[in-house]
């Protein structure tokens, strides 16, 4: 057949194509979220009738490229760490049928002279829905730092054996810092990891001594009494309830800002702000919720852990210059700064 041939056949089938490359996106971004595990971006494409003629034309080697081509569907699964990208790997791995022959993982066979950007490479299939039952695709897992040498490297389209030597040096040793940068990435993960598990045993042993940071302030705000207590009242009162993982970091980094500009050093210092007497908490956040003027299907307001808190340091204790700082809405500054003065 020829080319134009395949191309007219290519443009025929490309609307399955295209399905098959968003069935894949949803059903690995769903896997991931059921795994907890942390996702920069998923990207995907599928190709185009100008690229696909391209390859089979420079390629020369297809007698059905629309069965011999793996990448006419392509995602890539961008991950913050080396750990993420092997637990993608295995993920991958249990929900698709993997092609070893033409599937590659980053560190396999490397030459020990040669670092930086590598993905993984899976080529898969599905038999979880017949219309894709002959079709496979590329899935690229990658750090986001393999990510962004990939994208330089995409604009530079350097090979080392083509350069002077001072300048293929100069490209191997960005490579190794790459790598280098991605382990120190690694290491800063597992060692934020420690550290939030020490300040969590710290808090629920009733240690409350430890000095106010992102970790340490978590590990208070997570103690039952705390925060889920918080907002177990506030979503009584009429506040929405939030997952915690879908904005809460958010909100705990706007407490932070407001218990260190109370000038608070410790823990213990941020849990003794807090009302002893529930109905005196309760009252600023009914006092809040009372305030919102809301569109149609509008949140009254998510009860985010660190802003049901934020909430009830400011509206007890805060000061006109934090208020105005926090970046609550208008109408939430106005009734707290209403409360520091009350007519």
């Amino acid at each position: 057949m020829a080319d134009r041939d395949w191309s007219a056949e290519f443009l025929r089938r490309r609307e399955i194509y295209d399905a098959f490359r968003v069935a894949l996106s949803d059903r690995i971004g769903a896997s991931i979220d059921r795994e907890a595990i942390a996702l920069s971006q998923i990207e995907s494409r599928t190709k185009t009738v100008k690229s696909f003629i391209e390859k089979v034309t420079s390629k020369g080697k297809y007698a059905d490229p629309l069965k011999e081509m793996t990448d006419l569907v392509g995602l890539r699964v961008i991950v913050y760490y080396p750990d993420d990208v092997r637990a993608v790997g295995t993920l991958i791995e249990r929900e698709f049928d993997i092609d070893w022959a033409n599937s590659s993982r980053r560190g396999e066979n490397d030459p020990p002279d040669r670092f930086g950007y590598r993905s993984d490479h899976y080529i898969v299939r599905t038999a979880a829905d017949e219309r894709f039952a002959e079709l496979s695709a590329e899935i690229q897992v990658r750090t986001v730092m393999q990510h962004a040498w990939a994208a330089v490297d995409h604009r530079i389209r350097y090979k080392a054996e083509d350069l002077p030597r001072d300048l293929s040096r100069r490209l191997f040793r960005l490579n190794a810092l790459l790598e280098i940068a991605d382990e120190q990435f690694a290491g800063l993960q597992h060692a934020s990891l420690d550290r939030s598990a020490e300040y969590a045993d710290a808090v629920e042993h009733g240690d409350l001594g430890v000095t106010i940071d992102i970790l340490s302030l978590r590990a208070l705000v997570n103690r039952e009494d705390i925060g889920p207590r918080w907002v177990r009242r506030a979503v009584t009162i009429g506040y929405d309830q939030a997952d915690p993982g879908e904005g809460g970091g958010e909100a705990l980094e706007r407490l932070l800002r407001v218990v260190r500009g109370l000038g608070l050093a410790r823990v213990a210092d941020v849990a003794a702000l807090l009302p002893g007497d529930p109905d005196v908490g309760d009252t600023v956040l009914r006092d809040v919720l009372a305030s919102l003027s809301l569109r149609p299907g509008q949140a009254r307001f998510w009860a985010f852990p660190g802003d049901v808190l934020a909430l009830l340091i400011l509206g007890l204790v805060g000061t006109p210059e934090l208020i105005r700082e926090s970046n609550f809405r208008p109408e939430i500054q106005r009734v707290l700064l209403r409360r520091l003065a009350p007519e």
